[in-house]
């Protein structure tokens, strides 16, 4: 998990502990935390792939002769 995000699902963590006004049940808290991770790694995933597309692209790009 990218480290942004493992620092917000700690402060909401916190928030949801401390304040005795928000009342979530152990389940939908670890369920939020799974889908939070889940999105920050599937967000990697996009990152790394966009980077490796488009480095593949240039690469293209050079083999053909059109790169300036």
């Amino acid at each position: 998990m990218a480290p942004f995000s493992r620092a917000l699902l700690q402060e909401n963590t916190r928030v949801l502990y401390e304040n005795p006004l928000i009342h979530i049940s152990e389940t939908k808290l670890l369920r939020h935390s799974f889908l939070l991770q889940l999105h920050s790694q599937q967000q990697a995933l996009d990152l790394k792939l966009t980077e490796k597309a488009t480095r593949l692209h240039r690469q293209q790009r050079k083999d053909a002769g059109t790169l300036s």
